[in-house]
């Protein structure tokens, strides 16, 4: 599934693009969905350099400790980027 130019303009960096250059990124993105509960990358591993954003739902950083105890570090909304290392 690809990107739209309206899911694009929600997001911040994104939002004060004119619309042709919206269409060409959306021409070049893809969507990927994840389920509830699902670990997108653990810590220390390398995220491709593509740019990431949440474009419905939430995201939660968290980290984990040896103990298994979760602290949330972060929680990303749509619209948030995250892992954009080309940034």
């Amino acid at each position: 599934m690809y990107v739209t130019v309206q899911q694009l303009a929600k997001i911040d960096v994104f939002s004060n693009l004119r619309p042709e250059v919206l269409t060409q990124l959306a021409n070049a993105a893809k969507i990927s969905f994840y389920k509830q509960g699902e670990i997108l990358i653990h810590e220390g591993d390398r995220f491709t350099a593509k740019f990431h954003a949440v474009l419905e739902g939430k995201l939660l950083v968290q980290k984990i400790a040896v103990s298994g105890k979760e602290t949330t570090l972060r929680q990303l909304s749509a619209g948030e980027m995250f892992a954009a290392p080309a940034l």
